[in-house]
């Protein structure tokens, strides 16, 4: 599977907004590769909640996302590569916001 076909996964409803949100963050590159140009378009806040949305909506996990990495990019060794070297940078914004719900829960629960 390649990220076009993780796309035709994505329910009917959700697949032109979601289309559009990639393109306005600059392409699957400026999610996955911190060395390319348009890694810059968006936030890293932003690259989680868009990878995380395309969780939700299609099922996929970071194993099969990263298979259509590797077939998208399949002669870019380079763009793999990094894909797998910014996790660590995507997963550590994504335990800030889970940090941040269960300190702003407890702030509103007074727990």
């Amino acid at each position: 599977m390649n990220l076009t076909q993780v796309f035709e996964r994505l329910p009917a409803n959700q697949a032109a907004a979601m289309a559009e949100r990639l393109t306005n963050a600059g392409g699957w590159r400026a999610l996955l590769d911190p060395l390319g140009a348009e890694w810059d378009r968006s936030t890293v806040l932003e690259k989680v909640m868009f990878l995380a949305d395309v969780r939700g909506l299609t099922g996929l996990g970071v194993t099969e996302l990263l298979e259509a990495v590797d077939e998208t990019f399949a002669e870019r060794p380079d763009v793999r590569r990094t894909a797998r070297d910014v996790l660590p940078t995507l997963l550590d914004a994504a335990l800030d916001l889970v940090a941040a719900d269960r300190l702003k829960a407890k702030l509103v629960l007074g727990a």
